[in-house]
Order: structure tokens, then sequence, then C-alpha cells
């Protein structure tokens, strides 16, 4: 008899609990808060930089604003146009589908986590983030990423001006501080079926090169973040046509463009096949003096890099050795 009188004590308030909950989530006034969220976003991303006299503020649009199960929104179309100082607008990031939902158990230690899902550039992306203070600071992030049609970003399309093949991915372990002194985990990277071309690519020193088919085969990364630096064996590229190799180590700064190069080092050789098939490309290495300083006796091109990881200087330097050992 108590066991009833207790179960019907706790369950009608658990089913008129649950009908309020979804006659909230049916009714909820989300084409009143669209443009709020869209707003919000905007004034988020604007206050990371400063256009300056000559820039272009940037702007978030998405041509759907659902919720997303209880605590979620889900993006449909969603367009991030990056702010930027030069007169012309920065090349927008367009994501086909974007959705973040606030897991609630955290909450119980005052940790905002969010889960998100994207899809994009025929690719997909999951994770976790943590936020802190007031939602002001990154604290965690946790995400894998698989299939991205990387010559479909429009960042990429306009850098390289040619068409680019392939899919990228990796997974990001990551904490984070105050302090760039205080980040650390790990971030491992992977590309597969690698290519660009053909097209018109231009080369300084040397004008318009019409480019061929190039396979640049798999690239593979793995970097370790400790004490605001980063470590780890070479990145390596190994084609068909071409192989290279990318040692990098960073000293992290808070805003991450800014993190300078500790002595790194590039190397890459292109395949003897590739060059006598295409016999048009060794003047060009031959003749452009800061490739013909930076070859050695085996065909292969040293680079010494220094700078920072936004603005990076390579200079041509047959000594330049690669030191980490690939794991």
């Amino acid at each position: 008899m108590k066991r009833r009188v207790l179960l019907t004590a706790l369950g009608y308030p658990a089913f008129f609990m649950g009908c309020f909950l979804v006659s909230l989530y049916l009714t909820f006034p989300m084409n009143l808060l669209r443009g709020r969220i869209l707003e919000e976003m905007t004034r988020a991303l604007n206050a990371q930089k400063n256009p300056g006299q000559y820039g272009k503020p940037g702007k978030v649009t998405a041509e759907n604003v659902d919720l997303y199960r209880f605590t979620g929104v889900e993006f449909t179309n969603l367009v991030v146009t990056p702010v930027t100082t030069n007169p012309d607008p920065a090349i927008p990031y367009e994501l086909d589908k974007v959705r973040v939902r606030l897991q609630l158990l955290p909450l119980i230690k005052k940790n905002f986590e969010f889960a998100f899902d994207v899809r994009a550039y025929d690719g997909h992306a999951e994770g976790t983030v943590v936020l802190a203070q007031g939602l002001q600071q990154l604290k965690a992030l946790t995400a894998s990423a698989d299939g991205i049609a990387w010559g479909k970003i429009g960042v990429v399309r306009e850098k390289l001006k040619v068409p680019a093949e392939g899919t990228v991915g990796g997974n990001v372990d990551m904490t984070f501080g105050k302090d760039a002194k205080e980040h650390a985990g790990t971030i491992k990277m992977k590309g597969e079926a690698l290519a660009i071309g053909p097209g018109e690519l231009a080369v300084p020193g040397f004008g318009s090169l019409t480019l061929p088919h190039i396979d640049l085969g798999k690239l593979d990364g793995d970097i370790k973040v400790a004490e605001g630096k980063t470590s780890g064996p070479p990145m390596s590229l190994n084609g068909k046509d071409i192989q290279g190799q990318l040692e990098m180590p960073l000293a992290l700064r808070n805003q991450i463009d800014n993190s300078t190069i500790n002595n790194g080092v590039m190397t890459f050789k292109l395949a003897d096949e590739f060059l006598k098939a295409n016999p048009k490309f060794q003047p060009v290495f031959d003749f452009t003096p800061q490739l013909k300083q930076a070859k050695d006796e085996e065909g292969v091109y040293h680079f010494r890099l220094k700078g920072t990881l936004g603005n990076p200087s390579p200079k041509p330097d047959k000594g330049a050795k690669i030191t980490a050992a690939k794991g």
C-alpha cells in the first residue's frame, strides 16, 4: 500500500513535468530567437579581432535555426565570414549542418560542456568543448574529424588557385589554461589520396607555370603539446610524385598565429619519374635562386623555418636536417 502511494506521489509530478517539457519544446518561440542567436554569434566573432580602418567585420548567417533535443540548437547552411583587416571581405566558411547541445551533468560542477556535430565539405566532425568564466575561457577540447574534402574549402581554393583532391581529418585532445604555457594534449592529423592540379600556378620569380596533376599521397602528423611548446615526430607527406617532411616546433602564444617557430625544417623531393614526365619543371628548379640554393646532391630541397605560425619565413639551407625521429 505504501509503495503504491509513493509511486502515485512520484508518478503524477513526473507525468506533468514530462508533458510540460514536451509542450515547451513543441511550442518554443524559435522564430523570435533566430535573429538574436545569430546576432550574438556575430558579436562574439567580431570581439576576437579589430578590422581596423580599412577592414571588414565578420558575420554569421544561417538558412535555418531550430531546437535540437531539449538543450541544443541546430543550424542549417551556417556561413561564418571571419573578420579581416583587408578592404575585401574574408572568404567564408560554409557548413551544411551544425548541432550544438549543452550537457546537463557537467553543470553540477559549474562546467559548461557543449557537444557538437558538424557536417561540412563532404566530411564530418564531432566532439565536446568545455568553457568557463561565463563562457569566455576555453578549458578543454576533444574532437575528431574525417572525410573533409580540403579542395572544397574556400580559403584553400583561394590560396592554391588550382584544384585539390583528397580528404583530411584527425583528432584533438587538448586542455587549456589562462596562459599558453598551461596548454597540454595531442593533435593528430591525417590526409588520404591528396593531390593538386592541373591548373595554372604562379611561381615567384618565374611566372605562370602549367601544373599537371601531382600526387601528394598520404599526410601524417602527430603533435604533442606540453608546457606551452609543441614537439613530436615530423609531419610527413608520401606521394607518388613528391615526398616531404616538416618539423616545426612552436613556442605557443595566446594568439595562436603569433606562436614562434623554434628552428623549423622543411624538406621535399620530387620523384625522378615525375620530372621525366614533366621536363618543363626542371628549369624552374634549376634557375629559381632559392630552390637552387636549397638542393643537395641527392635532389632533396632543404629549408630552414623561422618567424611565426601566421607568417613563417622559409630560407634555403642545405644543412637543415630533420632531427626528430619518425615514431
